[in-house]
């Protein structure tokens, strides 16, 4: 049992593993959403999941993940606008769920990282302190792997 249990986990975890790395080639990326900007759509803490930008249609009132150079941080928001700058080039106004009005500032194509596709709530807040305790889980993780291979088993 603890055999076939084994299998089955490694099974899984290369499937993902697999997966994973297919999709980020392919330009899907993960996000957290740090703040309540996007709300109820999205809620704070989130992990937001988005496709490549393409602009062959409109995009008005899709979500996008774009990098804001004033915040100099990633932002999700809804583009409420597509037009021409004066300079020739499409731009978008965007603005939040949850703000009263639109962004001060226009976000150009190559500034948008990605078009929502789906998000899974509170998970993010996970991820986060992960990221941010990545030393202790790391090290964590070899302990446990250690005792795993000491078994001569994964459980």
């Amino acid at each position: 049992m603890k055999q076939a249990f084994s299998v089955a986990f490694l099974i899984i975890s290369l499937l993902t593993f697999v997966l994973f790395c297919f999709f980020y080639t392919a330009g899907w990326r993960f996000s957290t959403v740090t703040t309540g900007s996007m709300e109820p759509t999205v809620e704070q803490g989130s992990v937001v999941v988005t496709k490549p930008l393409q602009i062959s249609t409109t995009i008005v009132d899709q979500i996008i993940l774009f990098h804001s150079k004033n915040h100099q941080a990633n932002i999700l928001h809804r583009v409420k606008n597509e037009q021409i700058a004066k300079d020739g080039t499409l731009v978008f106004t965007t603005k939040g769920d949850a703000n009263i009005v639109t962004d001060r500032v226009v976000v150009y194509p190559n500034e948008v990282k990605g078009i929502y596709a789906f998000h899974v709530p509170y998970i993010g807040y996970l991820a986060d302190f992960i990221q941010k305790q990545l030393l202790w889980v790391s090290i964590l993780f070899f302990i446990l792997l250690l005792i795993c291979i000491k078994k001569k088993s994964l459980f």
